[in-house]
Formats: structure tokens, C-alpha cells, sequence
């Protein structure tokens, strides 16, 4: 009995370990995310830059 208890026990403290560093691991990956969006809406991409480089040579001509 002593030993079952004592095994549930320790189960109990890894299946909390594990619950927080999933918690931590889900908080940075929604940071990462959310940070890689605000890169990617902030920096305009190659294909918008030649895009409008085509329309500002378009309205010289």
C-alpha cells in the first residue's frame, strides 16, 4: 500500500513537471508566432517590393 502510494506520488509530481513545461513550451511558441506575424506584416515582401517598383516604373512612363 505504502509503496503504491508513494509510486502514485511520484507520477503525480512528473505529470506536473511535464503539464508546465508544456504550459511554458505553449506560451514561447504563441510569442514565436506571434512575433514571425509581426515581422512578416511589417517587412514588406520581395514579390510587394518588385510589385510596387513595377507600378512606380509604370507611372514614370
Amino acid at each position: 500500500l505504502w509503496l503504491w502510494r508513494w509510486l502514485w506520488l511520484w507520477l503525480w509530481r512528473w505529470l506536473w513537471r511535464l503539464l508546465w513545461l508544456w504550459r511554458w513550451l505553449w506560451l514561447w511558441r504563441w510569442r514565436w508566432l506571434w512575433r514571425w506575424l509581426w515581422r512578416w506584416i511589417r517587412k514588406p515582401s520581395f514579390k510587394t517590393l518588385l510589385y510596387r517598383g513595377q507600378r512606380h516604373f509604370r507611372q514614370r512612363l
